[in-house]
């Protein structure tokens, strides 16, 4: 399940202007989980994009960097 959050920043916090989830299609359901995540990033960012219009974002994702890391020697 790709779950998101649009948030604005408002001052020093960031409130949260819409929640979304998708579920992954059949093909990504059997993707590493590192893999997952990433997929689920960009359903995210797709569907924060309908909403933006043209503004600015930026898409942060926790939980991930191990994950990035076991991959980037590759």
């Amino acid at each position: 399940i790709a779950l998101g959050v649009l948030a604005r920043k408002l001052g020093p916090y960031r409130r949260a202007v819409m929640f979304f989830s998708k579920q992954l299609d059949e093909a990504s359901k059997v993707w590493p989980r590192c893999l997952r995540a990433v997929a689920a990033v960009v359903m995210n960012v797709q569907e924060a994009r309908k909403f933006t219009l043209g503004q600015n974002y930026c898409a942060n994702k926790t939980n991930c960097n191990s994950c990035i890391s076991a991959y980037a020697r590759f």
